[in-house]
C-alpha cells in the first residue's frame, strides 16, 4: 500500500469525520497502526526485505512492495495517520480549517526503491479517479497484482543449479565436522558454492601441539619431550621418545628456554609433517637416524650446524636443500638415504668441505657443488649413482674414496685447480672416461684410479700411464700384474701407489730419477721382488710400501733419505740385519713390525723417538744399538720377542730416555744397560707393564742391577 492511498484516506477521514470523535479516533488509529506494523514486520522475512535490488523492487507495485518495505514503513506510516486525525481534530475544535493530510516533507523515511514505486502507484490512482471501480472489482484486481507478485518472486528465488556430475567445482574453505584429537581421527567437510556438493576427507591423529606448556589440540601438558637448559635462555630438545603423526618441535621449553638445538638420538619414528623451531641452530648427531621423514622435508633457514649421521637410512627423502647458512656437515650426516635423487644448497653458502654424508647405495645422480668448497672429503659420494660433476674453481683436493664404487659415473669436469687426489678416489669408477688433470697436481694416492677401465692409457715397460697436457707418461697410474721387471719412463711426473700391488711374479724394479718418494704400497705383497734400484733423488719410503716383501734381503736405502712410514718393511722375513743410514729421523709405528729373521738393528743419531711396535714380534732380535738423545720408546716397540726363551734382547737405553710406553719390553727377555744410576731409572716416567710377561729381565745401571721380572 502506497503513502499516497494512506493520504487519501486520511484526507476522506478529515472530509466526514472531522468532530470532536476525531480525537478518540486518532488515539485509535495509533494503536491500529502499531498492530498492523507489527504484524507486517513480523510476517516478512529479513532476508527477503535486504535482499530484494532495485530493480525487483521496481517491479513489485502496491501490495507487494509494500510487504517488501516489512513493518517498519508500516508503523511510520500508522503514526502518520494517528497524528494527522489528532491534529485535525485540534484544528476543529478550534473551528478553524484543517489543511490536507500528507502536504509536509516525508523524505527521511523514503527511499530509492519506495519513489519508484510510489511514482508507479500515482498512475494507478489517476486511473482510477477517472473510471471508479466497485469493491468487488478492487478486491479482484487487488488479488491479481498479489498473484502476480508472488509468482514473481517464485521466478526470482527458484534458481537453477548444475549437475553435480558436469559441475566445475568451486569448493569453499574446509570446516571440521568432527575435530581429530592427539589420539583419534577426526573428519572435514567442504560445500561447492555451485552445486552444493560436499566432500568428506578423514583427518589422521595428530601429536601434540605444544603452545607453551600444554597441547593445543588437547590441552595435554608438556611431556614425552625433555628439554636441557643451556643456562642462558636457551636449550636442547633432549629426547622426544618415539613420535608418529604431525610433529611439532615447541619454540620454547615448559621452562620458557629458547629452543636452539636438537639433541643426539633426540627422534625416532615416523613423521606426516614435520614443523621446526623458529630459532633452531643445530641438529646433532643420529637425532633423525632411521626417521620416516616425509617426502616434503626441508632444513630450516637459520641453521648452522648438522651433526654425524644426522639423518642416516631415512628412506623417504627425495630432495635436500642445504641453507646457506649451515657451515658445518656431520660425516655420514645423510648416509644411506636410498631416496635421495637432488641436493641443493642455499646462495652463498659457506662450506668449505663435502664431508662423508651424501654416501652408500643412493641414487644421487647430479650435484652442483657451492663456490665456497675447496675440499672433497673422503668418501663425500662413494656408492652414489653420480653420473657427472663439475667441480668448482675453488676445489684443490679430493680425498680417499671421494668416488668410490661411482659406477655410472662418466666425466669430472673443471679439475684445473687440482692439487691433491687421495687414495682410492676413483677406484672401480668404471664408466669414468672424461678426466682431464692440470700440472698443478702434486700427489695421487695409492689405487686412485684401479677399475677405471674405460680411461685412456699409455702403456711402457710393465705399466699404463695417464696423460697430463701433452705429456703422455705423466702419471704412471698402475701396473701389470704378469711381469718381472718393470721400470718407470723418465718423463713421470707422478706415480700412484699401489701400482704393482700383489704382483707376485715382479723380481726387480727401476725407478727413474724423476720421484723423491717410494709411494705408498707400491710394492704391497710383491713376494718375490729381491732387487730395486733407486736413484739419489728419493728420501721418502711411503707407508707399507715394501709390506710383505718377504724375498727381499737388503734394505733399498740410500744416504739422503729422511723419512720410512708406517708399516714400510712389515713381515719383510728375508731381513736379517737393519742399519739406517745417518740423515733418516723419522721411522713410523710398525715399521719392522714382524721380521722374523731379523737379528740386529743399528739405529742413526739424530732419532729421537722409538715409535710404538717398531719391533714387534721380531722374535730373534737379539741386538739393538739405540742413539744418544733418544727420549721416547713406544707402547709395544719391543714386545713379544721369545721364541721358547731361546734368545734375549741385548739393548742399550741412553740416559737421554724420559718415557717407556705401556707393555714396551713385555713378554721378552731382556738385558738392558742404562747409562744412568738406579735412582735417574726410577725417575724415569713408565707405562703400566712396561717389562711385564715372561723371562728373567733386568737392568744394569751405573751403580747397580735392578731386576724387573714382576
Amino acid at each position: 500500500m502506497s503513502r499516497e492511498i494512506i493520504l487519501e484516506a486520511m484526507n476522506g477521514i478529515r472530509d466526514e469525520y472531522i468532530t470532536e470523535v476525531g480525537a478518540k479516533l486518532g488515539l485509535v488509529a495509533v494503536g491500529a497502526a502499531g498492530a498492523v506494523g507489527a504484524a507486517s514486520g513480523a510476517a516478512v522475512d529479513p532476508s527477503t526485505l535486504y535482499s530484494l535490488s532495485h530493480t525487483e523492487t521496481t517491479v513489485k507495485t502496491g501490495f507487494g512492495a509494500w510487504v517488501a518495505k516489512g513493518g517498519w514503513i508500516a508503523l511510520v506510516a500508522g503514526v502518520v495517520v494517528a497524528a494527522g486525525v489528532a491534529v485535525g481534530a485540534f484544528f476543529f475544535g478550534k473551528g478553524g480549517d484543517v489543511p490536507p493530510v500528507g502536504t509536509g516533507d516525508m523524505t527521511s523515511f523514503e527511499t530509492e526503491e519506495s519513489t519508484t514505486t510510489d511514482a508507479m502507484t500515482d498512475e494507478g490512482e489517476r486511473e482510477t479517479e477517472s473510471k471508479p471501480e466497485t469493491d468487488s472489482e478492487s478486491e479482484s484486481e487487488t488479488a491479481a497484482e498479489s498473484g502476480s507478485d508472488t509468482e514473481s518472486e517464485s521466478e526470482t528465488e527458484t534458481e537453477t543449479k548444475p549437475d553435480p556430475e558436469s559441475c566445475a567445482h568451486t569448493f569453499g574453505n574446509w570446516q571440521f565436522a568432527a575435530v581429530p584429537t592427539c589420539t583419534e581421527t577426526g573428519v572435514r567437510t567442504r560445500e561447492c558454492s555451485l552445486c552444493g556438493k560436499t566432500e568428506d576427507e578423514d583427518m589422521p591423529a595428530g601429536l601434540h601441539t605444544f603452545d607453551g606448556r600444554a597441547c593445543s589440540v588437547c590441552g595435554e601438558s608438556m611431556t614425552g619431550m625433555e628439554f636441557t637448559s643451556y643456562g642462558d635462555g636457551t636449550c636442547c630438545v633432549k629426547d622426544a621418545g618415539r613420535v608418529r603423526g604431525d610433529m611439532v618441535i615447541p619454540n620454547y621449553s615448559p621452562e620458557g628456554d629458547l629452543v636452539i638445538a636438537i639433541g643426539k638420538n633426540a627422534f625416532s619414528g615416523s613423521f606426516d609433517s614435520l614443523v621446526w623451531p623458529e630459532k633452531l641452530t643445530s641438529i646433532g648427531e643420529m637425532a633423525f637416524s632411521e626417521c620416516n621423514l616425509p617426502e616434503g622435508f626441508a632444513l630450516p633457514d637459520g641453521l648452522t650446524s648438522i651433526g654425524k649421521s644426522a639423518f642416516a637410512y631415512c628412506r623417504r627423502i627425495t630432495k635436500i636443500h642445504i641453507p646457506a647458512s649451515v657451515t658445518e656437515i656431520g660425516q655420514n650426516a645423510f648416509e644411506g638415504v636410498t631416496t635421495l635423487t637432488e641436493i641443493t644448497f642455499g646462495e652463498g653458502i659457506q662450506l668449505p668441505t663435502i664431508p662423508a654424508c651424501f654416501a652408500v647405495n643412493t641414487p644421487l645422480a647430479a650435484i652442483t657443488l657451492p663456490d665456497s668448497v675447496t675440499t672433497i672429503g673422503s668418501t663425500a659420494f662413494a656408492h652414489t649413482a653420480l653420473k657427472e660433476l663439475r667441480l668448482p674453481y675453488s676445489v684443490t683436493k679430493i680425498e680417499s674414496m671421494a668416488f668410490a664404487d661411482c659406477t655410472q659415473l662418466v666425466a669430472v669436469q673443471n679439475t684445473a685447480g687440482l692439487t691433491h687426489i687421495g687414495p682410492e678416489a676413483f677406484t672401480e669408477c668404471s664408466s669414468l672416461s672424461e678426466l682431464s688433470l692440470s700440472d698443478g697436481l702434486t700427489h695421487i694416492g695409492y689405487h686412485a684410479f684401479r677399475g677405471c677401465s674405460s680411461l685412456s692409457y699409455t702403456e711402457y715397460d710393465g705399466g699404463y700411464y695417464l696423460a697430463i697436457g701433452e705429456n703422455p707418461y705423466a702419471i704412471l697410474a698402475f701396473g701389470r700384474k704378469d711381469v718381472t721387471t718393470a721400470g718407470l719412463h723418465k718423463d713421470v711426473c707422478i706415480v700412484v701407489g699401489g701400482a704393482f700391488e700383489d704382483n707376485t711374479q715382479l723380481t726387480s724394479f727401476t725407478f727413474s730419477d724423476t720421484i723423491t718418494r717410494i709411494p705408498d704400497r707400491f710394492f704391497y705383497g710383491c713376494t718375490s721382488l729381491r732387487a730395486v734400484h733407486l736413484p739419489d733423488t728419493v728420501t721418502t719410503v711411503g707407508a707399507y710400501a715394501f709390506y710383505q716383501c718377504s724375498a727381499l734381503t737388503d734394505l733399498p736405502l740410500r744416504v739422503g733419505m729422511t723419512t720410512i712410514e708406517e708399516y714400510a718393511f712389515g713381515l719383510c722375513h728375508g731381513l736379517t740385519a737393519i742399519c739406517l743410514p745417518e740423515g733418516i729421523t723419522n721411522v713410523g709405528a710398525y715399521a719392522f713390525t714382524g721380521c722374523s729373521n731379523l737379528l740386529s738393528a743399528e739405529l742413526p743419531t739424530g732419532m729421537t723417538r722409538i715409535e710404538e711396535g717398531l719391533f714387534l714380534k721380531c722374535p730373534l732380535l737379539n741386538s739393538v744399538i739405540l742413539p744418544e738423545g733418544i727420549t721416547h720408546i713406544g707402547h709395544l716397540a719391543f714386545s713379544w720377542m721369545d721364541r721358547n726363551n731361546a734368545t734375549s734382547l741385548d739393548i742399550r737405553i741412553p740416559k737421554s730416555v724420559s718415557y717407556l710406553g705401556e707393555q714396551c719390553f713385555a713378554n721378552s727377555s731382556v738385558n738392558a744397560r742404562f747409562d744412568g744410576t738406579k735412582a735417574e731409572w726410577e725417575a724415569i716416567e713408565k707405562g703400566d707393564g712396561c717389562f711385564g710377561g715372561i723371562g728373567s729381565s733386568g737392568i744394569s745401571c751405573t751403580d747397580g742391577i735392578l731386576f724387573l721380572n714382576k
